[in-house]
């Protein structure tokens, strides 16, 4: 009678062992193929990856022999992940041409962008400048922005306000006299 109260050890069927085992296997799979994707997708995708897209626009006038310029740049961070500005490397430069002219003539060389000292993912911060430059026979002016993260990492954007055409100009006289 004592050995039917003592508790039998209690034995587990060697079909449960199986089902047991072979759902530890697929879970172990399982996480290994999640990993393995997960790697393709960082390498694929880069979101560790800084995305810089500057964009950059111009308008100018004349007025009393002055050329107005008023130019307005951008940085989009389209990436995953915060970008730290190179503020000294950062820069806008504003180059003329007059016609028959070979190279651009270099006329401004400003800092831009200095109120950020990163752009966060999704963040497109805007900086506006003004130029007042005498006429002198100017027919475009060319706008080079480069963003810079560092002096290796640069993101260029390049635009050319042509002084011919109506909609980028707007001229007035002058109406002293």
């Amino acid at each position: 009678m004592l050995a039917l109260l003592q508790s039998q050890p209690h034995h587990v069927p060697g079909w449960l062992q199986v089902i047991v085992a072979v759902l530890a296997a697929l879970q172990s799979v399982a996480i290994i193929g999640g990993i393995i994707a997960a790697l393709y997708r960082f390498r694929r995708e880069k979101p560790h990856k800084a995305r810089l897209q500057p964009t950059i626009s111009g308008v100018a006038a004349t007025k009393d022999g002055i050329r107005h310029l008023q130019v307005e740049v951008s940085a989009e961070n389209v990436g995953q992940v915060p970008i730290a500005l190179d503020k000294a490397a950062t820069l806008l430069r504003v180059s003329s041409r007059r016609t028959g002219d070979a190279e651009w003539t270099l006329q401004e060389l400003r800092n831009v962008l200095e109120q950020q000292d990163e752009i966060q993912p999704g963040e497109k911060p805007v900086d506006q400048q003004w130029f007042e430059m005498p006429e002198e026979g100017e027919v475009a002016f060319k706008l080079d922005l480069s963003v810079a993260e560092s002096e290796e990492d640069v993101s260029i954007a390049v635009e050319v306000v042509n002084l011919l055409v109506e909609g980028n100009t707007v001229s007035t006289e002058s109406e002293n006299g």
